[in-house]
C-alpha cells in the first residue's frame, strides 16, 4: 500500500481510492434538537483542539488527534509513517461533514490547521514531523479560510519543512542506493521542495513582493540546481528549469513527444471525444438542467484533502468507480445519468491495461483555483471543453492554455499542473479523462510511429527493480 497524501499529490504511483464516509449521508442533521446540536459542536471543539505528543522511550512517540482512531505512535527514525498516519486522521475530519445534505461544509478546518500547528511546534524538536506537516499544510493550509488566496506563510512553511525532510531522510546523499532513493519517495521530495518555492515565488511576484520573490525564487533554483546534481536525475539533463520536471520520463525515460501539452492529432481517444462531442454535450446539459452536477459529486468524490477554493469552485463528478461491483468501472449513478458518454469512454482501450484510468465531468467557477499540483505517473489527461469560458485557464508545466468549446486538449498532468477563473462571472466545463500512457504495453500498439517508447524497463543488478516499478513499489504517490 502507498502512503497515503502524496496525491498529488503529492509525487506518483498510488491509486487514489474512494474512502468510507467521504461523501457522509448527514440528511438526519436537521432533526437534532438544539442541545444534541450544542453538544455536538463542543465535542468538535473539544475533539479538534487538542494534541499530545508524548514521549515513550527513546525511539517511540505517541501524538493523539482525539477524533482520530488512536495514537499516532509517531517514530523518530522514518517520516513516511509519520506522514501517512497524520494525513488519514486529517482528511478523516476534513471530509466528515462533507454531503449534499450539509449546510456547513469542512467545519473542522479550523481546528485541523490548529492540529497542524500542534504539530509543526514539536518538528523543530523531532525533526521527523516535517514531512507530516509539509505534507498537511500542502493539503489543508494552502489557501486562507474562505479564500482562493494562497497562505503564503502556510506555503513558505511547507516548502522549508520538505526540504529539511530531505536533509533528514539523507536524499540529499549522491551516495544513496537507487533503491533506498526509492524507498524513501525522495524522488517526490524534491519535485515537491522545488514546486513549493516555485509557485511561492510566483504569487509574491504577482503581488509586486519583488524583494520576497527574488529570496524565494533563488531557494527554488537552488532545491533545483541540487537536486540536479544527484546521480539519479543525471537522465534528465534536458530538465532546464523547475517546470520541466515531470513524472512520466522516471517511467519511460527518452520517451517522445515527452511535453506538458501533446498535440491532440497523435492521440486517438482525443479525436474520438471531439467526434462525440454533441452527444456529451446534451447529456452533460441534461444534467445541469435537471440539477444533478452537485447530487452527482458526492457520489463518488476522490479529493485527498483541500485541492480547490472556494468550496463549490471546482467540482468533479466521476463516471469511473474504483470500487467496482462486479467488476464494471462504469457502473455508477453519474453514468445512468449520461450513457451515452459512458458508453463511448468503455469502448476506448485507451481505460484499459493500466493503474491511473479516470473519467469526470468537471466544473470550475469564476473566481475558482485548483492548486498546483503532481498527477500520479504514469498517465497522460484529456479535457473536452463542454462549455468554454473567456476567464478560464490551466497552466501545465511552462505552458498555459485557454479551453475553446467542443475541441480537445491533451496534456501531460505528471508535469506541475493548476487551473484557475479569473472571470467576474461564468462557468468552465469539461469531460476530464486520464487514460493509460502511450508507452504502456497495453499501448503501444495504438500509437505506433506517433509515439517513440523505450524499452520496457530491465531489473538492476542484484534484483532491484528498474524505475518505474522501483517507483511503484516504494509507493511515491500523486493527486
Amino acid at each position: 500500500q502507498a502512503p497515503r497524501a502524496w496525491a498529488g499529490p503529492a509525487g506518483q504511483g498510488r491509486r487514489r481510492r474512494k474512502r468510507a464516509g467521504a461523501a457522509l449521508d448527514c440528511s438526519a442533521m436537521g432533526r437534532r434538537t438544539a442541545p444534541q446540536r450544542r453538544y455536538r459542536h463542543s465535542v468538535a471543539v473539544a475533539a479538534a483542539a487538542a494534541v499530545a505528543v508524548l514521549a515513550e522511550g527513546p525511539r517511540l512517540a505517541a501524538g493523539q488527534v482525539t477524533w482520530g482512531p488512536g495514537p499516532l505512535n509517531i517514530v523518530e527514525d522514518n517520516d513516511i509513517p509519520n506522514q501517512q498516519k497524520l494525513h488519514d486522521v486529517l482528511r478523516k475530519a476534513f471530509f466528515t461533514d462533507y454531503g449534499s445534505n450539509t449546510r456547513k461544509q469542512h467545519a473542522l478546518l479550523p481546528y485541523i490547521k490548529a492540529e497542524i500547528q500542534e504539530f509543526r511546534e514539536k518538528a523543530n524538536a523531532m525533526p521527523s514531523l516535517a514531512l507530516a506537516v509539509s505534507m498537511g499544510r500542502y493539503h489543508f493550509a494552502w489557501y486562507k479560510e474562505g479564500t482562493a488566496d494562497m497562505d503564503v506563510e502556510s506555503v513558505e512553511d511547507a516548502a522549508n519543512l520538505m526540504y529539511a525532510s530531505i536533509q533528514f531522510s539523507g536524499c540529499n546523499r549522491p551516495d544513496m542506493p537507487t533503491e533506498l532513493f526509492f524507498a524513501r519517495m525522495c524522488n517526490a521530495r524534491w519535485p515537491y521542495a522545488v514546486m513549493l518555492y516555485s509557485e511561492l515565488g510566483r504569487e509574491f511576484a504577482s503581488r509586486y513582493l519583488t524583494e520576497q520573490a527574488a529570496t524565494i525564487l533563488e531557494k527554488a533554483i537552488a532545491a533545483f540546481d541540487e537536486m540536479k546534481r544527484l546521480p539519479y536525475y543525471a537522465q534528465f539533463a534536458h530538465w532546464q528549469q523547475p517546470y520541466d520536471i515531470n513524472f512520466n520520463e522516471e517511467w519511460f525515460p527518452g520517451v517522445s513527444p515527452a511535453a506538458p501539452i501533446w498535440d491532440k492529432a497523435s492521440v486517438p481517444l482525443a479525436q474520438a471525444l471531439e467526434a462525440g462531442a454533441q452527444a456529451i454535450s446534451a447529456e452533460f446539459a441534461s444534467i445541469v438542467d435537471r440539477g444533478l452536477f452537485d447530487t452527482l459529486h458526492f457520489e463518488g468524490m476522490r479529493a485527498e484533502g483541500q485541492d480547490s477554493a472556494p468550496y463549490e469552485a471546482w467540482r468533479a463528478v466521476e463516471l469511473m468507480t474504483l470500487e467496482p461491483q462486479g467488476g464494471n468501472v462504469w457502473d455508477t449513478m453519474a453514468c445512468r445519468a449520461a450513457p451515452q458518454t459512458c458508453q463511448l469512454l468503455a469502448s476506448r482501450p485507451e481505460f484499459y491495461g493500466c493503474q491511473h484510468a479516470s473519467a469526470a465531468f468537471v466544473r470550475l467557477r469564476h473566481g475558482g483555483r485548483l492548486k498546483p499540483q503532481f498527477g500520479a505517473a504514469p498517465r497522460l489527461s484529456v479535457h473536452l471543453a463542454i462549455r468554454a469560458d473567456p476567464g478560464a485557464r490551466m497552466s501545465v508545466g511552462s505552458q498555459t492554455v485557454a479551453w475553446k468549446t467542443g475541441e480537445a486538449i491533451v496534456f501531460d498532468d505528471t508535469f506541475i499542473r493548476q487551473e484557475w477563473h479569473a472571470g467576474v462571472r461564468g462557468e468552465r466545463y469539461v469531460l476530464q479523462a486520464t487514460f493509460c500512457h502511450p508507452c504502456e504495453d497495453s499501448q503501444r500498439h495504438l500509437y505506433a510511429g506517433r509515439v517513440s517508447c523505450p524499452p520496457p524497463p530491465q531489473p538492476l543488478a542484484g534484483g532491484a527493480l528498474g524505475a518505474g516499478a522501483a517507483a511503484a513499489a516504494a509507493g511515491v504517490a500523486a493527486a
